[in-house]
């Protein structure tokens, strides 16, 4: 008997080959917090609030090891804080 995926495998089949990927690339980071933020609107479950959480955890230390450039790791850490705060503080959708 095989189980049904989860919101988690989901998230973790998109999202890791893509940072995993394109981590030294300030887009693809930025577009896969562009991704988070998306699903983040429309996830009211604080469970699957915080593994979206942790994924900006892991792209923010894909940005720390991969970025090169002072002002790109800059840009992408403000957005990916600012996208962790929002999903820790704000646990339902309007």
């Amino acid at each position: 008997m095989t189980r049904e995926p989860e919101f988690a495998d989901y998230l973790s089949c998109t999202i890791d080959p893509l940072r995993e990927s394109g981590a030294s690339h300030t887009m693809v980071l930025l577009s896969l917090l562009d991704l988070v933020s998306a699903v983040a609107d429309r996830t009211r479950e604080p469970e699957r609030r915080a593994l979206l959480a942790q994924h900006v955890d892991a792209l923010l230390v894909a940005g720390e090891r991969s970025l090169s450039h002072p002002r790109d790791r800059r840009t992408f850490n403000e957005h990916a804080e600012g996208l962790r705060r929002a999903l820790t503080t704000r646990s339902t959708v309007g």
